[in-house]
C-alpha cells in the first residue's frame, strides 16, 4: 500500500506534458483538463486507489479539486498510472468531470468520496 502512495507522490512531481490526457473525440472539457493538470495533481484531494485485475503494474487514482471560492461544481479526475520496480513510468488522465458537457456535477468532497466509492475506488 505504501508503494501506491509513493507512486502517487511521483505523479505529483512530473511535468504536465508527461501526463497524457485521453478522450475520444477531443472535447472542450478535456482541453480544460489538460490546462488544469498541475492543480489536479498537486492541489486536489486524494479520494482513493483502484487496481486492475489484469496487472500488478497498473493502478488508478481518483482526486477532487474544490471549486474556486467554494462555489459551483468541483473537478473530479482519475489517472491511470503505469509502474515497474517502484518507479512511475507513465500516466493518463482518463476521466474528468466538471459539471459541463453532461458530465456529473460533484459539488463537494463528500459527494466526490461517494462517487469514487461507487466506482470502485478505495482509500486505505
Amino acid at each position: 500500500m505504501n508503494n501506491l502512495y509513493a507512486l502517487f507522490e511521483q505523479l505529483k512531481s512530473v511535468d504536465d506534458d508527461w501526463v497524457v490526457v485521453q478522450h475520444e473525440p477531443e472535447t472542450a472539457r478535456y482541453g480544460r483538463a489538460r490546462r488544469r493538470l498541475r492543480r489536479l495533481r498537486n492541489e486536489a484531494v486524494f479520494l482513493g486507489f483502484r487496481t486492475l485485475d489484469d496487472s500488478s503494474r497498473v493502478f488508478e487514482v481518483a482526486v477532487f479539486l474544490v471549486a474556486g471560492r467554494g462555489r459551483g461544481p468541483g473537478e473530479y479526475a482519475c489517472f491511470r498510472c503505469f509502474h515497474a520496480a517502484s518507479r512511475l513510468l507513465s500516466a493518463v488522465l482518463f476521466s474528468y468531470y466538471d459539471g459541463t458537457e453532461n458530465s456529473p456535477v460533484i459539488n463537494n468532497e463528500e459527494a466526490a468520496v461517494s462517487f469514487a466509492r461507487q466506482n470502485g475506488f478505495w482509500k486505505p
